[in-house]
């Protein structure tokens, strides 16, 4: 809940621009609108990028005052240009990004790219405006069942791969046939009765998926997208006695157009029958100037 920012500045030797002062996460109002490494300004000259490559940012200023914090960072040998950006954020309001870009190149075709990285795939507006649904958190009295903290037992295909990918949030299953699946436990000290939501990172390769709590099947899913999407899909009502259960995921099949058979799970949320239906999750992304404005999956490029 509430509002939070995690930013990044350490690129640790690796070869590519997407860590220094890197927006790696951005909640407001306990509904997370910005995840990932291409909340980042990138720039060109002729089409061309310098083969040094910026490894760090450096943070020149953090405070908090009253309902606003600010920090700013600079990364003094971005792409031919140093680059300064200034996040402020009004708690549970807003938040306000102010990009300053010194170009030390003289070229008539310099480019600067604003990305934004979105929970889900936004909705282009109009030119430099975009529509944004975040996720909101699991409330209070929610029941959460998180992937990568379960234990989990998978079918003994030879070739098939179970991964806990903790960038993700997720665990990645990757059978070679349907038929295959996951199963792990989870236990209760309370009974809960209410609509339940299976969380997931759809993608191109993903196959069809059915869920069975102790042996009861509680829903199927298809887990193919076109573009990378993170989805919380309703499955219906469960209604779960304390003490333990069993969880099983098994993969099916797939759509017509899907590449693979593999399954990307962040897990499950029971919203219980009393409890109200999360805050709004509904928000614009704007840009002060009205820039070429492109959509790329979860990806928004201004240019």
């Amino acid at each position: 809940g509430g509002d939070y920012v995690l930013l990044k500045d350490w690129n640790m030797a690796s070869r590519n621009p997407y860590h220094t002062f890197d927006l790696l996460e951005l909640r407001l109002a306990g509904c997370m609108l910005l995840k990932g490494y291409h909340n980042q300004v990138l720039t060109s000259a002729d089409g061309l990028v310098e083969p040094r490559v910026a490894m760090n940012g450096a943070l020149r200023h953090r405070d908090v005052v009253g309902e606003m914090a600010v920090a700013v960072g600079e990364v003094p040998d971005a792409p031919f240009c140093a680059w300064r950006r200034t996040l402020l954020q009004r708690t549970g309001r807003y938040a306000l990004v102010i990009d300053e870009l010194n170009f030390d190149a003289d070229s008539d075709t310099m480019k600067a790219r604003v990305e934004w990285e979105a929970i889900r795939s936004p909705r282009i507006i109009a030119s430099g405006l975009a529509a944004l649904t975040g996720e909101v958190g699991p409330q209070p009295g929610w029941l959460r069942v998180p992937a990568l903290e379960c234990q989990w037992t998978a079918s003994p295909g030879e070739a098939d791969v179970l991964e806990k990918r903790p960038g993700a949030d997720a665990i990645l299953f990757s059978p070679q046939e349907a038929g295959s699946w996951v199963e792990t436990t989870f236990e209760l000290a309370e009974p809960i009765s209410g609509e339940l939501y299976v969380d997931l990172h759809n993608y191109r390769d993903r196959g069809r998926l059915r869920l069975l709590i102790d042996g009861q099947a509680v829903g199927t899913i298809e887990h193919y997208a076109p573009l990378y999407e993170r989805v919380r899909r309703l499955l219906g009502e469960v209604s779960l006695s304390p003490g333990e259960h069993s969880l099983r995921v098994e993969v099916t099949g797939k759509h017509a157009d899907s590449e693979g058979l593999v399954m990307h799970l962040i897990g499950l949320t029971v919203r219980p029958e009393d409890s109200p239906m999360p805050p709004q999750s509904d928000y614009r992304l704007c840009s002060a100037d009205a820039l070429k404005t492109t959509n790329r999956g979860r990806i928004l490029s201004m240019d």
